[in-house]
């Protein structure tokens, strides 16, 4: 008898391998001489497949195909597989939040009251207040907000995660 979470985790390994399928069939339509040139014999088919399969294990099925949609749209030579992990670390960081020099500037921008000001994003009002608009607004010396491990602000983090 197989429990529900083991059925979503098959489901998620089925939807992974037609990911890297439609990839690859994506690539091959766009990119057909070069495509063929690269990936021209069943085996170098497979092994290609089963490379960018392993390096990209930790992407979502959505990710891959957002990916190779970025890279076909943006390059018109055969993508590297370098060339699709730097598209997939971008679509993931557009999340939504805005880089921590652009809400810097903007909560420095701000004026009061605060709560009322039009933000680009809830989480700059959130992040000014946890570190003290005072802090932000002496001009000597600038804060440098401390940068979370995924690349965006640590403040920001903080403060969505509490």
């Amino acid at each position: 008898m197989t429990t529900l979470g083991q059925k979503k985790s098959i489901s998620t390994k089925e939807d992974f391998i037609k990911s890297i399928d439609a990839m690859f069939l994506k690539l091959e339509l766009a990119y057909h001489y070069q495509f063929y040139k690269v990936f021209g014999t069943d085996e170098k088919l497979k092994e290609g497949k089963k490379l960018w399969a392993i390096t990209l294990k930790n992407e979502s099925p959505e990710t891959i195909l957002a990916a190779v949609e970025k890279v076909v749209a943006s390059q018109s030579y055969l993508p590297t597989l370098t060339d699709l992990i730097k598209a997939c670390k971008e679509i993931n960081k557009m999340d939504g939040f805005p880089s921590a020099e652009e809400a810097y500037i903007e909560a420095r921008k701000s004026f009061q009251p605060r709560a009322e000001f039009n933000w680009s994003h809830p989480i700059i009002y959130f992040t000014g207040k946890k570190i003290g608009w005072n802090n932000l607004m002496d001009p000597s010396p600038p804060i440098t907000p401390p940068l979370h491990p995924g690349g965006g602000c640590a403040c920001c983090y903080d403060v969505v995660v509490s």
